[in-house]
């Protein structure tokens, strides 16, 4: 996968960036949420038609990990739309509550501020982080940043 010096996925002669009408333009946050949604379905919908049921991803041994990959998806998403980081936090929270159904996660949920610090380099959020960056821009996302692919390249699933 091609990068440019400012580490954008470069699709074929274009920077990602180039192809975004204009970087500094913010979109309404419900945008926001509507693309991660659409972006959540689509992986959902990869696990589903590969035999894995999305409750999977509640499972002990595969959570920590599904979250590493929310987190990097939704910052991604926040980057894009230039939001704050109170909205930030709140489309992380969204996508846990309702796109992975994990209970207990509200906008007061310091333990999700804290983790998002100290989990931003693992190979589970830097693949949420480029699946979401490449939906963004072209509604389509790399097969091996995909959430099921990034699950069984890693092991996490026998």
């Amino acid at each position: 996968m091609k990068k440019d010096a400012n580490e954008h996925v470069v699709l074929g002669n274009l920077s990602v960036n180039s192809v975004r009408k204009d970087p500094r333009c913010s979109c309404a946050p419900s945008e926001s949420i509507k693309q991660l949604q659409m972006f959540w379905s689509t992986q959902v919908l990869e696990m589903r038609l590969n035999g894995f049921a999305p409750d999977i991803l509640l499972h002990p041994a595969l959570f920590e990990h599904t979250l590493d990959y929310l987190q990097g998806a939704a910052d991604a998403t926040a980057e894009f739309f230039q939001c704050s980081d109170r909205q930030r936090l709140q489309m992380q929270c969204y996508l846990i509550a309702k796109g992975l159904g994990a209970p207990g996660h509200d906008d007061s949920d310091l333990k999700l501020i804290e983790r998002a610090q100290s989990h931003r380099h693992t190979e589970m959020y830097v693949a949420g982080h480029c699946a979401a960056e490449q939906w963004l821009y072209s509604q389509e996302f790399p097969k091996e940043c995909s959430l099921f692919n990034s699950i069984n390249a890693w092991g996490l699933v026998a």
